[in-house]
């Protein structure tokens, strides 16, 4: 089946998933030269290099632990590439955030929630017509999450699971925010700390990314330990 056919039957399983639960949704519009096809990986920025020393391979299983914010920087990664995105039972999704961080919206699929007895055939339907596909914490058994990643790799699709135990995985953890005075104000900007993983135990380097309502930055090539520098209030 071609890019353009994944892509259709991908989309009819995702409508069928949330026909399953009383979700409706508009249909997004098909681009279909913009659809990532074929062997390859997406382009890491050079501050997190250490943190995917793999790059972001087509076919990878990343498991993701930590701040909801580094399942939406990863994706967003690929998103900003041209990447059309599948987000599954995550009700709780800042769109906001996730634009920020480089999400498309416009290339963006989001089935919130689904009954666990059609989870992994929507899944398995959106690996197969989704070049990212990102999965909430706590849905599957580790041996649906195995089939999955055994068909994400031969789909070449970029798999990202929440708190997934897997050989190569992420950490973020929200290490300082700003703008708030003794509960007044708003979030001007927040800082997360990106550490690398390997079968679930924080390992190499990490990287502090400053995120503002313009986007996001490393601000420093790594990390280590618990030193940052502070963040500068910016104007919202």
């Amino acid at each position: 089946m071609d890019a353009s056919g994944r892509l259709s039957a991908a989309r009819n399983a995702l409508v069928q998933a949330e026909a399953a639960v009383g979700l409706a949704r508009q249909s997004l519009p098909v681009h279909e030269e913009e659809f990532q096809a074929g062997g390859g990986r997406w382009e890491i920025p050079t501050c997190l290099s250490g943190v995917f020393p793999s790059g972001l391979r087509y076919g990878m299983t990343i498991g993701i632990h930590g701040s909801r914010l580094a399942s939406m920087l990863t994706a967003g990664i690929a998103s900003d590439q041209g990447a059309w995105v599948a987000c599954l039972g995550m009700p709780d999704m800042s769109w906001g955030l996730a634009s920020i961080l480089g999400m498309n919206l416009q290339h963006t699929v989001w089935v919130p929630q689904c009954s666990s007895s059609f989870l992994p055939q929507a899944i398995s339907a959106a690996i197969d017509g989704f070049d990212v596909v990102l999965v909430g914490q706590g849905l599957l058994e580790q041996g649906d999450r195995r089939v999955l990643s055994r068909r994400a790799l031969s789909r070449e699709t970029l798999l990202l699971g929440e708190g997934w135990d897997t050989r190569v995985g992420t950490r973020g953890t929200l290490v300082d925010l700003e703008g708030l005075d003794q509960g007044e104000g708003h979030i001007s900007s927040l800082a997360l700390r990106l550490a690398g993983m390997s079968s679930s135990e924080v390992s190499g380097e990490s990287a502090l990314i400053e995120i503002t309502d313009t986007g996001w930055k490393g601000t420093k090539e790594t990390v280590s330990g618990k030193t940052h520098r502070h963040l500068e209030v910016v104007s919202l």
